[in-house]
């Protein structure tokens, strides 16, 4: 039986990786806590032309 991936956990990661490498510590820091809320329920993700938005079911979260 094969293992089903989190793709969306995956490329938040990656993308964190990649911006704290571009020395873009804020950017992979605002990603971190983004990826944090989506592993713990708080927010799903949408994809926009490669770019992740979070969405979170209490209107008065931030939404990054």
């Amino acid at each position: 039986m094969g293992q089903i991936y989190d793709f969306t956990e995956y490329k938040l990661h990656a993308l964190m990786e990649q911006l704290a490498s571009e020395n873009r510590c804020d950017d992979a820091d605002l990603v971190r806590r983004t990826l944090d809320a989506y592993l713990l329920g708080q927010c799903s993700i949408n994809w926009r032309e490669g770019a992740p938005y979070a969405i979170y079911a209490n209107e008065n979260d931030v939404e990054y």
